[in-house]
């Protein structure tokens, strides 16, 4: 594409797509996806976008814009790629420079994470007048829509937009113009927001670097424990109610509400969960909420980072547990050890492997595990039951009529209205409130099935709904029905044309 725009610093690359379309005068969202993408299937992704390569070919090689500079310095990837494995971060990069099909949401732990997304594009009002007097233009930064940076640092509180982040025309690029902008007061920012929006930006200007093992954040949150005297006694076990009462010291319970950072007693709280053994990668909110509470406000995050990459690995010790010596091991202990096997045996016969452990097992499987490892993997790969079980939390019947009158209602509400958008079957579940529950339970749902496949209209029946509704416009306006005014108010082209459409105007003799 000729004259495509640089990206100012901290533009998100869906803002400069956004500003390519307006500076060329492209309306349509399918033919700018052309221009820029040559492919007309590309979704528009405010966070963490795909396709980077064809975004970095339209710039010369003297710039030095590669797809790894736009995923760091236009992008939201540095908020993840520290606190995933090295082989993740790499693979993200990856399929953010081709197409990735949703798989970098899912690789960062964004689509499951309890850290929802903004809905909104956001703004600070204060900034974009900065911007048309440096620039002459507006654009969208990326600091602006980060859960938790709810502030600009200099001027106050951000105000939310009219563009919703995840619009339903998933192929729209929308610019940031002036109908978009909401004139109001701008808040003063609360001190808590300011100190997460400074620790977010922090992140946002970290270099390219490996990312370190899960191993390595496991023991920098244990010395940090220490350092911060949460332990309990001299030994090594992690005191969590003086993990939380530093959290809850440091932010309100209001805060970690509302950025779904709720601190609960169970064992499976992300509180409790990341002071232990690392098995997953954490959120980056997540880290910084325990970071900024832990650490002197002078630290900075590259050092933290620095900090735990140098950590090294300790020796491991001998695994004394495969040497058996049974010479050495007196008649008492062999005894004792029978009875141990032939007590979880009895336990297997009866429970198999895990509900032995729930029923009363637990601290005889704890022995043998640490007596007598390999006997008992051994015996419990004999003994295991492959159950399904059985989700009964949800009456799918009741759940089927709800919804299939729920989308009756819809449908009457459309009929009416003429200039509605097509109803296909995506746009009938998205109307609905458990949008991903109904779509992935479709199996179990009969009637939603029976009505989406009778109700839903296709490509050819939109077009010719369009068609018919501007003939009949121009009807009432007593204009002459020409075919190029109908294309035209239509938003078709002879290439696209349907031929349903097309014998319906054969009719008509335009």
């Amino acid at each position: 594409m000729l004259n495509f725009p640089v990206p100012y610093p901290n533009e998100l690359v869906y803002s400069t797509v956004a500003r390519a379309g307006v500076h060329s005068g492209i309306i349509s969202p399918k033919e700018l996806l052309d221009e820029v993408f040559r492919n007309r299937k590309v979704i528009a992704t405010f966070d963490l976008p795909s396709h980077l390569s064809d975004i970095s070919e339209q710039y010369p090689p003297v710039l030095s814009i590669t797809s790894e500079y736009l995923a760091y310095q236009h992008t939201l990837f540095p908020l993840y790629a520290p606190f995933v494995t090295e082989k993740r971060r790499l693979q993200s990069l990856k399929w953010m420079d081709s197409e990735a099909c949703g798989a970098v949401h899912l690789a960062l732990g964004v689509a499951a994470s309890s850290i929802k997304p903004q809905k909104y594009l956001r703004y600070c009002p204060q900034c974009i007048a900065q911007q048309v007097k440096t620039h002459g233009e507006f654009y969208w930064s990326r600091q602006w829509q980060i859960t938790g940076a709810n502030c600009c640092v200099i001027h106050g509180q951000l105000t939310v937009s009219s563009i919703k982040a995840h619009n339903y025309h998933r192929h729209a690029f929308e610019s940031l113009a002036p109908e978009h902008i909401q004139p109001s007061l701008q808040k003063r920012s609360n001190e808590e927001s300011l100190r997460m929006t400074r620790r977010i930006n922090e992140l946002l200007l970290l270099p390219p670097s490996n990312a370190s093992h899960f191993w390595q954040w496991s023991k920098y949150y244990q010395r940090l424990a220490a350092e911060n005297y949460c332990l309990r006694g001299h030994g090594k076990q992690i005191q969590f109610e003086s993990i939380r009462e530093k959290i809850e010291l440091h932010w309100s319970i209001s805060w970690l509400h509302q950025h779904g950072l709720n601190i609960t007693d169970k064992q499976s709280c992300w509180l409790r969960s990341i002071f232990r053994k690392h098995r997953k990668a954490f959120s980056y909110l997540q880290h910084l909420t325990v970071l900024d509470a832990f650490i002197a406000p002078e630290i900075s995050l590259a050092n933290v980072m620095e900090t735990v990459s140098k950590i090294k690995k300790p020796r491991q010790a001998i695994n004394r547990k495969n040497v058996h010596c049974e010479a050495v091991e007196s008649e008492e202990q062999l005894l004792e050890r029978d009875e141990m096997r032939d007590s979880w045996v009895s336990y297997l016969e009866q429970f198999g492997v895990k509900q032995s452990r729930l029923r009363g097992g637990a601290a005889l499987y704890a022995w043998l595990y640490r007596n007598d490892k390999d006997w008992l993997l051994d015996i419990n790969q004999h003994h295991r039951i492959n159950s399904v079980p059985t989700n009964n939390r949800v009456d799918w019947q009741k759940r089927d009529y709800t919804t299939v009158r729920r989308l009756i209602g819809i449908r009457n509400v459309v009929t009416k209205q003429k200039t509605s958008c097509r109803q296909s079957k995506n746009w009938y579940l998205q109307q609905l409130e458990n949008t991903a529950t109904t779509d992935k339970n479709l199996a179990k749902l009969p009637l939603t099935q029976v009505f989406l496949k009778k109700y839903y209209e296709d490509v050819d029946a939109y077009q010719l709904r369009r068609v018919k509704r501007v003939i009949e416009q121009l009807r009432k306006e007593h204009l002459p029905i020409k075919r190029w005014r109908v294309m035209r108010i239509a938003g078709v082209s002879e290439e696209r044309l349907r031929q349903s459409a097309k014998n319906y105007l054969y009719k008509l003799e335009i």
